[in-house]
């Protein structure tokens, strides 16, 4: 048996991996094994018998989109002291920016309002941890990156917790 030389293996060519369309993945896989060394070596870069050539390659490719919200804001109605989540699911590529507005002004996140973006899901929340009346309104949500803008809204109506009876008194009587 031969002994194994510590020569270096020449290289083996790989064919060019093909464009890979927008959104989809290429893979390509190299393995080498030992080749022989010395005067019955193949030339160099052309495997030689028996030997398996594969590689790992992947490249994932996005085009480049506009803002949208794949899940828009919707009207909700809860009841006085009760928690409101208000949910958007969003993509966009490069990943958008999401702003938060009650009645045209700017959210700004802090104790009772709490606002939570997951730019790898694509899904932000904008949780209102104990509503009150003056928090019925309009909420909308922007979404900006640099090839646009994406905005939703919704109406958040509140409603008392006690229910108002109205009692018409009338000569003694009641209706």
């Amino acid at each position: 048996m031969p002994a194994l030389s510590k020569e270096p293996v020449a290289p083996i060519s790989v064919p060019a991996p093909q464009a890979a369309a927008p959104g989809h993945e290429v893979t390509i896989q190299f393995q080498q094994a030992a080749a022989p060394t010395g005067p019955a070596a193949p030339l160099p870069g052309v495997a030689p018998p028996g030997v398996t050539t594969t590689a790992w390659y992947r490249e994932e490719y996005r085009e480049e989109e506009p803002p949208r919200f794949t899940l828009p804001l919707r009207n909700q109605t809860v009841t006085d002291g009760d928690r409101a989540v208000l949910r958007v699911f969003f993509s966009g590529v490069p990943a958008p920016s999401v702003t938060w507005y009650f009645n045209s002004q700017p959210v700004r996140p802090g104790q009772d309002f709490q606002i939570n973006v997951d730019v790898r899901r694509g899904e932000s929340t904008l949780v209102i941890v104990e509503v009150f009346p003056e928090d019925e309104g309009e909420y909308m949500c922007k979404a900006e990156n640099p090839l646009g803008t994406a905005i939703t809204h919704c109406h958040l109506f509140v409603r008392s917790k006690f229910r108002t009876h109205v009692v018409c008194v009338r000569r003694g009587s009641s209706y």
